[in-house]
Parts: structure tokens; C-alpha cells; sequence
């Protein structure tokens, strides 16, 4: 039998949007934690199994260089925290992709020090002037 890194790299394969993969201890993948739970604690051996989650980015067969610059820069916008950013440029080369992490983890930090949740939900800033209607007409 196969050992479950290589399963869990047989689902990345076929699987190209999936970011974790569940293996249970008998060899069984799965894209959902509940279905790895379930087959788990009721599965025919009768005992319960162990579960490995494997992550596509911590894969260094994997690697986020598989994908253009133009992907790997979208899922930086993504990224919801600091560390997960610096985590995803852990050993990019590409100058525009690390430019493009520089240029979020600034962005979390103006967040985080607004107090707001997104830039969608900040509306128009005082800091951003362009973000600010110019016409000032009388009716």
C-alpha cells in the first residue's frame, strides 16, 4: 500500500483547487474533515483511525512555483493574515509575487490598525483622497 503522503499527492494530481487532503490511517482520501471524521469512527476495522492532513502549500511537491506569478499573486490577495502571506512567500523568487506579499501584509497592517475587517468596509477614507467625491457644486 501506498504511503499516505503519496495518497494525500495523488489527490493534489487530480484534485487542483484542493488545499488540504484528510488520509485516514487505512489509506482512505478525503477533501472534506467531517467525511475523514465519519469514516474514521465508523469504518469496517471497527477501531477508530487516525487522520493525517496534508496541505498543499507545506508540500514541497507542490510547491506554489507551479503556478504563474498572476495565480500566486491572486491567492496573496486572499490571504487573510500576516503570517500566512509570509508563510506563502517562503522561498518565492519571482520579484512581482514578493512585491505583491510586500503590498498585502502593508495593507493587513492598515487594517488591523483601523480596527476594520476589509478595505471594502472602510469606505471612503480621509487618507485616500481619490476615494473622495471632487465635485463641489452648489445645487
Amino acid at each position: 500500500m501506498a504511503n499516505l503522503k503519496e495518497i494525500a499527492n495523488q489527490v493534489f494530481e487530480k484534485n487542483k483547487e484542493a488545499e488540504k487532503v484528510f488520509v485516514t490511517s487505512d489509506g482512505v482520501p478525503f477533501l472534506s474533515q467531517n467525511a475523514a471524521t465519519l469514516h474514521a469512527t465508523t469504518n469496517p476495522i471497527g477501531k477508530k483511525l487516525k487522520i493525517k492532513v496534508f496541505t498543499k502549500e507545506a508540500d514541497s511537491t507542490n510547491p506554489p512555483a507551479k503556478l504563474t506569478a498572476e495565480q500566486r499573486i491572486a491567492k496573496i490577495e486572499n490571504l487573510k493574515t500576516v503570517a500566512e502571506v509570509e508563510a506563502f512567500l517562503k522561498g518565492e523568487k519571482a520579484k512581482t509575487v514578493i512585491e505583491a506579499g510586500k503590498n498585502r501584509i502593508d495593507e493587513l497592517y492598515l487594517i488591523e490598525k483601523s480596527g476594520t475587517n476589509s478595505p471594502e468596509t472602510r469606505g471612503n477614507d480621509i487618507d485616500n483622497p481619490d476615494e473622495q467625491s471632487t465635485d463641489n457644486t452648489e445645487e
